[in-house]
């Protein structure tokens, strides 16, 4: 899917991506694996002595926290391939772009010359 990429102050560049949408479904069972496994570390941490006071309600209520987080998320552009920043060409350093239901543009950072990047969608996520 074609991904626009906006240096500010600059024409904007387009960048051919992989876009992968999630449907219902697969929002559930991403959110549930995640679920699954902060509340299991949850309930294994009740083996570690002490430490359990602080770690049992911290993982199980990041289960909760993280599970909504993960479901929120209805696409995600993979930058493994390799973004490279339109004004110094170096490679930018993220893995994964996620973008809520109403979200049609993310804001990245190049490290090599410091100048801010928006990416943008070119259909909404939905």
């Amino acid at each position: 899917m074609k991904v626009l990429i906006n240096v500010i102050g600059k024409p904007v560049h387009e960048v051919d991506l992989p876009v992968v949408h999630f449907s219902y479904t697969s929002r559930i069972k991403r959110s549930t694996q995640v679920f699954l496994i902060f509340f299991l570390s949850g309930i294994l941490s009740i083996l570690i002595p002490v430490l359990h006071f602080v770690l049992v309600p911290g993982l199980i209520l990041t289960a909760f926290v993280m599970a909504y987080l993960k479901f929120k998320e209805v696409a995600v552009i993979d930058l493994s391939g390799g973004l490279m920043c339109p004004e110094c060409q170096s490679n930018i350093d993220e893995k994964k772009i996620s973008f809520k239901k109403e979200e049609v543009r993310a804001r990245l950072h190049c490290f090599g010359c410091g100048q801010g990047l928006e990416v943008l969608l070119e259909q909404s996520p939905s």
